[in-house]
């Protein structure tokens, strides 16, 4: 589950550079190289960084915790569960609302 975690914090750092920079497009692996078989790796990149795919990814998470902490009957392994819930929640609130923060930051600014 940790793994998930931290792949989630990762895409919300990813959106964080890209909202504060206003990177419109990161630059392609076949620009930089010149080798049109790399278009495949683009592509796949791409759809990794959509930020559907984050919502997705959030979301299978946030649904097989919640499957296990049902399942579970220990006490300790529920608190795990628990902290790995409240810790995917607020990346899912962080990445909903970051846009909207950096859009005030820069009418502030």
């Amino acid at each position: 589950m940790k793994k998930w975690i931290n792949l989630s914090i990762l895409l919300l750092l990813y959106k964080i550079y890209i909202e504060l920079f206003e990177v419109s497009e990161l630059p392609t692996i076949v620009s930089m190289t010149h080798i049109q078989a790399m278009v495949i790796i683009d592509v796949v990149l791409k759809l990794i960084l959509h930020p559907g795919f984050f919502y997705i990814i959030n979301a299978g998470c946030l649904m097989y915790v919640l499957i296990r902490i049902g399942k579970e009957t220990d006490e300790n392994e529920k608190m795990k569960y628990t902290k790995d819930l409240s810790s995917l929640t607020v990346l899912l609130i962080g990445f909903v609302l970051f846009p909207y923060v950096s859009e005030l930051v820069h009418n502030l600014t």
